[in-house]
């Protein structure tokens, strides 16, 4: 599949939760059940789907009617039959089986995969507790909730305008040839206009992908009621390095048709992770895409979004599949997170993951992850400020600008268990990945300079030259001094450098810096770093050792001698870095002061050395001393900032 990686530059957007649920099992005792067949609900007061279905694809809906139950109401016989259907197209919950729960009919779903119930968007469901299980070879499923989804447009946007229905996530019940419906029972009945829709479509052959071993695959729910699934071990890499991964196209995998076409995001600034909270038990490649087909069947003709919630589904074997159309190559706004979908990826797993996700599917989430991030200056290793929408019931922040991590999971935004304990504990190891990943196409946003020159122009001065510009702007940008690994100064890197504008000239000419900072004098590492404007990261010039001037005199001892009976006599040189005038050099014999001089005498050949001092810098002291061993000392004595320091010592004889 041949992708394109957009490098758009662009202003974060004012940013606007997401998809799974949990499954709960609760057994109830079987019962003789009467089979209702499923119709097409065309005249039962239920809205039409906005658009008809794909080719191969079938929906049919029956009216779910809850009558009142009352207080007296007698409980039912377990394995008692049902009462007779109401009507043409309808399936009744009312047979009551414990004092607070009623049941349906069964309805035959030969033919179909996929089920979902959808209410009016006004209808009141809280209280609603519905359940549903289903028959397969004759052997009933343990019950499992259908609860509201946790998924929806962001407000505003052309799914949130043309969504007709709320209701459950859609439910994967695979080959069962029956389902049976249980709500809580109540005396003013169920929501008035609930519908169960069911979906179906042909298993297709499979486009493609890795099928992986299922070794290591559980397919057996556990005591949950919800499947794990275990780490696989595959021979084949999904993802290219520093390249676009993979992936099955909506062709391929048979996407059902848009029913309108959604906003697309100036930017992408972060990622969701999702699971659509299915069962694990897909066989291979082609169930998993007729899975994916009727999701986006459900999401489009059932709840009225413009397309399958979700940008982009990755199986359990690694292979990733593109969602929303146009994901590939564009910030699609998907709907699943509610609140959260501007500007961000959102990535659900095929199945439930309460165990962490194979090997191979959180390698695909990264790569998936690392290259859409990636390919605006997102890394997805870090973090962001996020300003949220209205985002609808069930979300954590409505209108209001949250901290979150770039690559965030489903839960950490809403009230859901999604992406399951296994999907959040993967969380930081994907992100790990996805930075890795992203790292090739991050560098393309980074700033980018040198440095020139450190040097030590004076007593405790350290200066550095160079250069800097960010590929995202042709303003000036901040350059920063660190000194033996300390933050030490900031400066904009807007001088000008005409030679650097002639090899990036769309960046202008003036982007050179030069920084100078005080600190204490000897050796010490400076680096400089450039401070990233929009995408990308901010990032090192470079670094340079220095020996740093001193501000304390020094000098130098050319002589000591005796000079005649009882005198010694020493000749040198003295500067303070501080002045040019002479200053005083002290002389000690054996540890005692004993005399001083200024360094005044003319030393041209020190002036050639050091021009800024000046000529006269020349010392000679002659003092009396007894006869015997001395050790003489000279020291030069501190002008302005410093300390008087030693220059020397010597040993002389006197007789």
């Amino acid at each position: 599949i041949t992708m394109y990686l957009q490098l758009v530059l662009a202003a974060l957007l004012a940013l606007s939760g997401v998809a799974g649920h949990a499954s709960q099992a609760q057994d109830s005792s079987a019962h003789q059940q009467r089979v209702v067949p499923a119709v097409a609900g065309t005249s039962l007061g239920i809205p039409n789907p906005p658009s008809a279905p794909a080719d191969g694809l079938s929906l049919k809906k029956l009216a779910i009617v809850v009558p009142p139950v009352g207080p007296s109401d007698p409980v039912a016989a377990p394995g008692g039959p049902l009462e007779p259907q109401a009507a043409a197209g309808e399936v009744v919950a009312d047979k009551l089986v414990a004092p607070k729960r009623v049941e349906s009919e069964v309805v035959r779903t030969v033919g179909f995969q996929t089920l979902g119930v959808t209410w009016p968007e006004t209808a009141k469901v809280g209280g609603l507790g519905g359940q549903v299980r289903t028959r397969t070879a004759g052997k009933w499923s343990k019950w499992v909730n259908l609860e509201p989804t946790d998924s929806a447009p962001d407000a505003g946007t052309p799914d949130a305008a043309r969504a007709v229905r709320a209701g459950t996530d859609p439910v994967s019940i695979g080959n069962a040839d029956a389902v049976q419906l249980a709500f809580n029972a109540s005396p003013k009945g169920g929501p008035k206009g609930m519908s169960l829709a069911l979906i179906g479509s042909a298993e297709k052959p499979a486009s493609g992908g890795l099928a992986g071993s299922s070794s290591g695959i559980q397919t057996t729910a556990p005591a949950t009621g919800q499947a794990a699934i275990q780490a696989v071990a595959y021979s084949t890499a999904l993802v290219q390095a520093a390249g676009a991964p993979t992936v099955i196209s909506r062709a391929e995998w048979g996407a059902p048709p848009q029913g309108c076409t959604p906003d697309v995001a100036s930017t992408l600034v972060g990622a969701t992770l999702h699971h659509t909270a299915d069962p694990n038990t897909y066989a291979n490649v082609a169930q998993a895409e007729q899975q994916i087909r009727n999701d986006a069947a459900y999401h489009i003709n059932s709840l009225g979004w413009c397309d399958l919630g979700y940008n982009f589904v990755v199986d359990k074997w690694g292979n990733i599949y593109e969602g929303r159309a146009n994901s590939l190559t564009q910030p699609v706004v998907g709907a699943h997170a509610g609140g959260f979908n501007t500007g961000t990826v959102g990535v659900a797993m095929l199945g439930t993951y309460d165990a962490l996700p194979s090997a191979a599917t959180q390698r695909s989430v990264a790569a998936i992850i690392g290259w859409r991030l990636g390919a605006y200056g997102a890394d997805p290793s870090g973090s962001m400020t996020y300003t949220t929408g209205d985002g609808g019931v069930g979300v954590r922040y409505k209108n209001q600008t949250v901290l979150l991590p770039r690559v965030f999971g489903h839960r950490d935004v809403w009230f859901t268990a999604c992406p399951g304990n296994g999907g959040e504990a993967a969380l930081p190891n994907i992100r790990a990945m996805a930075h890795s990943l992203a790292g090739p196409l991050l560098a393309k946003f980074n700033p980018v300079g040198q440095v020139d020159a450190v040097t030590s122009p004076g007593p405790g001065l350290v200066t550095a030259r160079g250069w800097a510009i960010d590929p995202d702007t042709s303003s000036p940008i901040i350059v920063q001094m660190y000194v033996d690994g300390r933050a030490n100064a900031l400066t904009w890197a807007n001088a000008p450098r005409p030679d650097v504008g002639a090899v990036f000239p769309a960046a202008g000419p003036n982007h050179g810096y030069t920084l100078t900072v005080t600190t204490t004098p000897g050796p010490h590492t400076v680096c400089l770093f450039a401070i990233n404007i929009g995408p990308g990261t901010s990032g090192p010039l470079g670094c340079r050792a220095v020996n740093v001037a001193t501000s304390n005199p020094f000098g130098a001892i050319d002589a000591v001698s005796r000079a005649g009976t009882g005198k010694v006599t020493a000749s040198g040189w003295a500067i303070d870095p501080d002045t040019s005038s002479p200053i005083q050099v002290q002389m000690y014999v054996d540890y005692r002061a004993n005399a001083a001089a200024l360094a005044d005498h003319p030393r041209p050949d020190v002036d050639v050395v050091y021009p800024a001092a000046g000529l006269n810098h020349g010392y000679t002291l002659t003092m009396q001393s007894t006869p015997g061993a001395h050790t003489v000392c000279l020291y030069a004595i501190n002008t302005g900032p410093g300390i008087s320091r030693q220059i020397g010592c010597r040993v002389v004889t006197l007789s």
